[in-house]
């Protein structure tokens, strides 16, 4: 015997899914309150993609030790709007000393520097320097250099980022580990 998968007392014209056209069960769009709305535009307008770049400065073609470091930090805009309460965070090198930058930064804890910004307009940028020492007794282990790593983000406080791939970027350095004198004469070709 053949079944029958509908039920015999169900009128599909009957079924208001079906009135006017329109597609069957299909239910409408809530519609957002006003504070919804509200969050929606303010989402829109705080959007943006910010990036940060990071480049390092030795005195000599190879950092060695006993050496100061410049490490320049840069954060940019890319749009499509207006960034406020921009916050950079430096985790420098365990094996390296602190020593000064140019962004109103705070260590703390040691080690870690935030650095706050309030506002960065699209196509702008924001550039500031970290100086750091590489101690004379840096240890290689057995070897004669040592890569030293410097991390660093970007975190756009009062909105979203559009691409979150470009908010950290990794300094290696590599790092010669003989006391800065006698580096100095090899890289220099004066070794007397």
């Amino acid at each position: 015997e053949e079944l029958n998968s509908s039920p015999s007392n169900f009128n599909f014209r009957n079924d208001p899914g079906f009135a006017s056209g329109a597609e069957p069960f299909e239910e409408e769009e809530p519609e957002l309150t006003a504070e919804e709305a509200k969050e929606i535009e303010s989402f829109w307008e705080n959007l943006t993609d910010l990036e940060i770049t990071k480049s390092v400065f030795t005195e000599f073609d190879e950092a060695v030790a006993g050496q100061e470091l410049v490490y320049t930090l840069v954060v940019q805009n890319n749009g499509p709007n207006k960034a406020q309460d921009i916050q950079v965070t430096d985790i420098l090198p365990p094996q390296i000393t602190y020593i000064s930058d140019t962004g109103n930064c705070i260590e703390s804890p040691v080690g870690e520097l935030t650095c706050n910004f309030n506002e960065l307009p699209v196509g702008e940028r924001i550039e500031f320097d970290v100086k750091v020492r590489i101690p004379v007794d840096l240890s290689c282990d057995s070897g004669q250099f040592k890569t030293i790593e410097n991390n660093a983000s970007v975190v756009h406080l009062a909105g979203s980022d559009l691409d979150t791939t470009n908010n950290q970027v990794i300094e290696q350095t590599k790092v010669m580990c003989i006391k800065y004198e006698y580096s100095a004469k090899l890289i220099c070709g004066k070794q007397e």
